[in-house]
């Protein structure tokens, strides 16, 4: 005769799991804010952020207003990056869809010689959106030998230039 087991299926632990992770943090008491604080946020409206990063990733971090119509390239002339970067490379970092799913990364493509964001890369900002701005180390040296050299640089083990980094972060 066999008797019932009085313990759970392997699957309950995972479960509970996401469900608790997935709840967030709405049964914790949070410390009530100031008034001018809340006031202040809701003047300003929505709000973008932008990370200008040398090539050691330091830098500076601007939270912009967000204003209708405002894409990669207002970004880039709003946080005065060709000011202090001559070449770069620019990505977004978009907020996900539904909590607990990974930020969604949208890599541009930037034109050097237009000093422009192309038209196919020139995506529309939203709210809470981070346009990450890395300085580029490449040269116009590296523009015309690049496709010589990249292939010896890959096999020696050493890494390409010219190629955008954010894509692989």
């Amino acid at each position: 005769m066999q008797t019932e087991s009085r313990r759970l299926p392997l699957f309950t632990f995972p479960v509970l799991a996401i469900l608790l992770v997935g709840s967030g943090c709405s049964g914790v008491p949070l410390a009530p804010q100031a008034e001018p604080e809340v006031a202040q946020q809701a003047q300003q409206g929505p709000q973008y952020i932008v990370e200008l990063l040398d090539e050691n990733h330091r830098g500076e971090t601007k939270k912009l207003p967000l204003t209708p119509g405002a894409t990669v390239q207002t970004a880039i002339d709003a946080s005065q990056a060709r000011k202090k970067f001559s070449r770069f490379h620019v990505a977004v970092s978009r907020l996900p869809a539904y909590p607990g799913a990974p930020p969604q990364k949208l890599v541009s493509g930037y034109d050097h010689v237009g000093k422009q964001v192309p038209m196919e890369y020139d995506y529309s900002l939203r709210p809470g959106d981070r346009v990450v701005i890395l300085k580029d180390t490449a040269n116009s040296m590296d523009d015309m030998f690049g496709s010589i050299l990249n292939p010896l640089r890959t096999a020696a083990g050493t890494p390409t230039v010219g190629s955008n980094p954010l894509q692989y972060d």
